[in-house]
């Protein structure tokens, strides 16, 4: 009876078939149900992954540009590896002249702009500078949004109020001016922008962080926590704020997109305020003189900063549904 007794044991030992399979197949299955539950939010990440592709390069800087936005994992990066050229390079035809406003060709993809300069290189640099520029600011305004929510919500009453009315004074101005308010004030520099871009962003996601942790401060056992003796710091910290971090990666996730806008609002509106030459807003502001002859910049600039918006909010919605428990599909 032992021999069977062992077999037996080793039969029930033997994991399923289904958590047998490798783990590639099965991160296949589950990007497979992604897609099939979920189409648009899987385009939204297949632009967003798309975009970032486009603007990595090696990890050392050819061109001297040591700022925000060129750094964004820590080093310093190159051209990026799909930009062919500089976005400042100017052409010259056969005849010694300026290729301006020429076609699309094996040499320039997109042709060339007002200046001589390639389009496709100025494209994917600013994709680089706008989606980096996006990044940094939306974290620090979402890292700030989160606290400033999350105190005022906990503690409510006279300290709620005084920092409801401060956002609220903040957000009667219209963005952009506040934008270009500071930029004018200040002397144009890639850090300077990406604070004011996050200073715009912290009354929106406050907003949404403070209705979360209204309605989570009065579940049971965060009760049971103050009951016991728990700290103000540590019934924030460690019982409230892992039930917002979903809704923040949502917000985080669709605030890209519209912070990406923003930058390109203000490149067109005030390009003397943008500390950079290669942006889609500067692209635009070119373009919009000559968009009816020759109507490449405008189209290829818009294009991208339509796509981005769209990728940002198409994955944001499908993060939102599969982060909401009263949503999830999958």
């Amino acid at each position: 009876m032992q021999p069977q007794e062992a077999t037996m044991g080793a039969e029930l030992a033997v994991a399923p078939p289904a958590l047998q399979r490798p783990r590639i197949a099965r991160a296949f299955g589950g990007l497979w149900r992604l897609v099939r539950r979920k189409p648009l939010g899987a385009l939204g990440m297949a632009i967003v992954i798309g975009m970032l592709v486009l603007s990595l390069g090696p990890p050392k800087a050819e061109f001297g540009l040591p700022d925000l936005p060129d750094r964004p994992l820590g080093f310093e990066m190159g051209k990026p590896w799909l930009a062919r050229y500089h976005p400042d390079d100017f052409f010259y035809n056969e005849r010694g002249r300026l290729a301006t406003f020429e076609g699309p060709s094996w040499k320039h993809w997109l042709g060339t702009d007002n200046r001589g300069r390639d389009i496709w290189a100025r494209i994917v640099w600013g994709t680089r500078r706008s989606l980096f520029l996006g990044i940094w600011a939306l974290t620090l305004g979402t890292i700030a949004g989160t606290l400033v929510g999350l105190v005022s919500a906990y503690f409510s009453g006279l300290f709620d109020l005084l920092f409801q009315r401060i956002m609220d004074a903040i957000q009667s101005f219209p963005a952009l001016l506040i934008l270009l308010m500071v930029l004018s004030l200040t002397e144009p520099s890639l850090r300077v922008l990406a604070i004011a871009l996050a200073f715009v962003a912290i009354p929106s996601v406050q907003r949404i962080v403070r209705s979360v942790v209204l309605s989570v401060r009065e579940e049971a056992y965060v009760d049971a926590a103050r009951v016991m003796g728990a700290s103000h710091r540590r019934i924030m910290f460690r019982h409230i704020l892992p039930n917002v971090i979903a809704p923040v990666i949502v917000i985080f996730s669709v605030g890209l997109g519209a912070v990406i806008l923003a930058e390109a609002a203000i490149s067109f509106v005030s390009p003397s305020s943008v500390p950079f030459t290669a942006s889609w807003g500067l692209m635009l502001a070119e373009g919009r003189t000559v968009m009816f002859d020759h109507p490449g910049m405008v189209l290829a600039s818009g294009g991208f900063i339509a796509l981005a918006v769209l990728g940002f909010n198409l994955a944001g919605d499908a993060l939102r549904d599969i982060l909401d428990p009263r949503l999830r599909l999958m």
